[in-house]
């Protein structure tokens, strides 16, 4: 029989493995589709001594958003500055600049 100790503990092991799996990908730019998250259903109360648990895992998920967040603004602003790139068209001369001063 489950205690709600133990339907907890599951729950914040899955969150864990979750903010684990995500912190991951912002180290190595890895990007793997998530699944969907279903909350639980029928919890009983987090138990008390498992709100330290609770409040780092969500500290983390917090983190990683943020992280997410920056990261995304880097990647806007580098594919800005990528479109403003002259690449030229097949057949074209391309711009050329050359250095007189010597």
């Amino acid at each position: 029989m489950s205690t709600a100790r133990d339907a907890w503990t599951a729950v914040l092991d899955a969150l864990e493995r979750d903010v684990e799996v995500l912190e991951r990908h912002l180290r190595t730019g890895a990007v793997t589709p998530a699944a969907p998250w279903t909350p639980p259903q029928g919890l009983a109360p987090l138990p008390a001594d498992l709100v330290p648990r609770a409040d780092t895992v969500l500290a983390r998920q917090f983190a990683a958003t943020q992280a997410i967040g920056q990261a995304l603004a880097v990647n806007r602003k580098q594919v800005a500055a990528m479109l403003r790139v002259e690449v030229g068209a097949q057949g074209r001369p391309r711009a050329a600049f050359v250095d007189h001063s010597a």
